[in-house]
């Protein structure tokens, strides 16, 4: 029997020039409208149902998220909703705020692009939207050489008073004038530094949290390493945590599925244990210059040679070459040093087989042999994340990544001098310490490898791949250099606390970007501002197409904050009459010292926002006029080409896949209910 594939052509739905743009104008300002009822201290919050089976619905004021949740059910507005979203998008993940501000940006810029074609049907459209570009690119340039600096830190490394000021009003701004996330996300900013990032954790309860992560941490613990076996490493069984001072890392990049290929380096290790439990001071020098806690090489200009022991005296040791002896550091100093490094060695690798794991558990307890330690290195997005994390690890532990090959000749330099501890929960496995800290005697060649590490992985977040690479490196990064800080949003519901961490985002972005180009006020005085410079440069017939535009986001958040469209007007044309008296030579000096007003929509007053702590990142603000400006094209459309949805089909297919998840969810398996 011959079987024929079927063949069914999808419907399409076109739509000719002079339909499409009332679509596209009617689907954008849907969406300004949806998406800019949150701007503002009087913006409403959002209530958006997941379409995953069993998740709870979340309330939101983040604009880009209430973007991300929008769908048409018409074909053809859908297709002009999914277009213009993701400029918006970007700003976002630009600037971290100002997708609301874009949203109505580009709505008012279209309109108002195709309100002049429709004049000037004769005029390029093309040619039109380059001017406009060329007018936005000059007076965003204007913006950003006045835009007033908001540091972090002095020069000598304290915080700088007056530029913190500055940016926990930009993040209260963000956070719709809450000032325990501000405080909290300044707070969280300030530990992290320049290079740090920080995690956005969730728990039950009230309030923020801000805490530290000491050393390289890993997001995995015993219940991923060892699973069932991971009590037997326990050292206190009430918090069931496995802690141990003073370790040595082994870095293998492989599976261990066997011991074979580490029992080399671990039959050195227990040597130098026995020899620095015993009296021979040679033995236990030359174990701890192959370890690399004290110099093994001689330290004279031109000379290499390997150091020996040459005299033992009350004061100290003679320990040099032969043509340069050294008088070194006193005895029970190189002694102690030496001493300090124990039997207990952590393992890190990519998996361990249950033979292994139970080899290492054995050995553990035992006296006689290494108190070995697993340790798992999670998988990442790329291939090669497990081998960029051993990496990292090896140049915060001082060792050497060795591999099946390498591991059975391995040195015990190749161990490094360890870190001060290693702790291990549940969920979580930390790296206390550093190699440079370990070695108190020879810490300069750890500092280095530890300085290389971390300008290699900075040259990674300049050339990620994607977004993703960037997040994850940025996260390594962040660990290398020590400012790994962790914000807890703690909160009543699901609700809540999705509501409490997406304004931490905002206003922690907007603290970042406000450090990098500095911050201006807020309450869309920068737009007014943009709009009377290009105004008084450019023909008017062109220039208010953008100048009606800039001005409407200032419409909406007054609408939001209860003023009617009257009050609009007069507040309006009062704010516009601020900004004109504004003299340009005051501007170029510094808008702070030119006693700028802006609208207060809470207390429905005139003020300083300096003063009153009202002001936006800067590029929050470009970053939104840029997106708006990137949808100018979509006011020219010479017609739209979509797929008409199968209603039916659709509705099938989600009611299956509830079902299939609700009967995962349920552990309901239909194969054993046959008969």
């Amino acid at each position: 029997m011959n079987h024929l594939k079927v063949r069914s052509q999808p419907t399409k739905v076109v739509i000719q020039a002079t339909e499409a743009l009332p679509v596209v104008l009617e689907a954008m300002q849907i969406v300004s409208e949806i998406v800019g009822s949150t701007l503002g201290p009087g913006g409403r919050p959002v209530l958006i149902e997941k379409q995953e089976y069993g998740l709870p619905p979340f309330l939101t004021k983040d604009g880009v998220t209430v973007y991300k949740s929008l769908g048409f059910e018409n074909a053809a507005m859908d297709l002009v909703m999914e277009a213009i979203r993701d400029p918006a998008i970007h700003t976002a993940n630009e600037a971290g705020d100002g997708t609301t501000t874009a949203t109505i940006l580009a709505a008012s810029i279209v309109r108002k692009v195709h309100e002049w074609h429709q004049k000037h049907p004769d005029q390029s459209p093309q040619a039109i939207c380059r001017t406009l570009q060329a007018m936005i690119d000059d007076g965003l340039r204007f913006l950003q050489e006045r835009s007033v600096a908001a540091t972090m830190r002095l020069p000598d490394g304290s915080l700088d008073p007056e530029g913190n000021k500055l940016l926990l009003a930009v993040a209260k701004t963000s956070a719709n004038g809450d000032e325990d996330i501000a405080e909290a996300s300044l707070k969280a900013s300030q530990m992290a530094g320049d290079g740090g990032n920080v995690l956005l954790t969730e728990a039950p309860g009230s309030g923020y949290k801000v805490e530290k992560v000491e050393g390289y941490s890993l997001p995995v613990g015993w219940e991923d390493t060892a699973k069932s076996l991971a009590a037997n490493w326990f050292t206190d069984q009430a918090r069931e945590v496995c802690r141990v001072e003073n370790p040595r890392v082994i870095v293998y990049h492989g599976k261990l599925s066997g011991m074979t290929s580490l029992t080399p380096i671990l039959e050195k290790v227990i040597a130098q244990y026995e020899a620095n439990q015993g009296d021979d001071v040679a033995a236990i020098l030359g174990y701890g210059a192959e370890s690399g806690v004290i110099a093994s090489t001689c330290k004279e200009k031109d000379c290499k040679k390997a150091l020996a022991l040459m005299e033992v005296t009350g004061k100290g040791v003679v320990w040099g070459c032969k043509g340069h002896p050294q008088q070194a550091e006193p005895i029970e100093l190189l002694l102690d040093e030496c001493r300090r490094l124990g039997k207990t060695v952590i393992v890190a690798a990519s998996s361990f087989s249950d033979m292994v794991l139970t080899s290492f558990f054995m050995n553990f307890r035992r006296e006689d042999s290494p108190q070995l330690v697993p340790c798992l290195i999670p998988q990442g997005p790329s291939s090669n994340y497990q081998l960029q994390v051993m990496h990292d690890i090896a140049a915060v532990v001082g060792a050497t990544v060795i591999d099946p090959v390498s591991a059975r000749e391995a040195k015990l330099s190749c161990l490094g001098p360890g870190v001060s501890a290693f702790e291990m929960d549940r969920l979580r496995s930390s790296f206390e310490g550093a190699a440079y800290k370990s070695a108190a005697l020879r810490s300069d060649p750890y500092r280095h490898q530890l300085a290389a590490r971390i300008d290699a992985v900075t040259k990674q977040v300049q050339r990620a791949a994607s977004s993703l690479d960037r997040t994850y490196t940025q996260e390594r990064l962040a660990k290398l250099t020590g400012g790994l800080i962790r914000l807890t949003v703690c909160g009543v519901s699901n609700a809540d606390i999705r509501e409490r961490r997406d304004r931490v985002e905002d206003a922690i972005c907007a603290i970042r970007g406000a450090t990098r180009e500095g911050c201006l006020p807020g309450g869309c005085w920068g737009l007014f501002v943009m709009a009377r410079y290009i105004s008084e440069r450019y023909e008017a017939e062109v220039s208010s197409v953008l100048v009606e535009a800039l001005r409407e986001p200032f419409r909406r958040l007054l609408l939001n904050a209860g003023c009617s469209e009257a009050e609009v007007a007069k507040i309006r044309t009062e704010m516009i009459e601020k900004v004109e008296a504004l003299s340009e030579s005051a501007s170029s000096a510094g808008w702070r010292d030119a006693k700028p007003e802006i609208f207060d929509a809470i207390t429905k007053t005139w003020i300083d926002p300096f003063e009153a702590g009202i002001l936006d990142s800067t590029p929050a603000v470009d970053r939104a006029v840029r997106s708006a400006a990137a949808q100018m094209p979509v006011g020219y459309l010479g017609g739209i080409i979509a797929f008409k949805r199968d209603d039916e089909l659709e509705r099938k297919e989600a009611l299956a896949a509830t079902a299939y998840q609700r009967a995962v969810a349920q552990g309901a398996n239909e194969a054993n209910e046959r008969g």
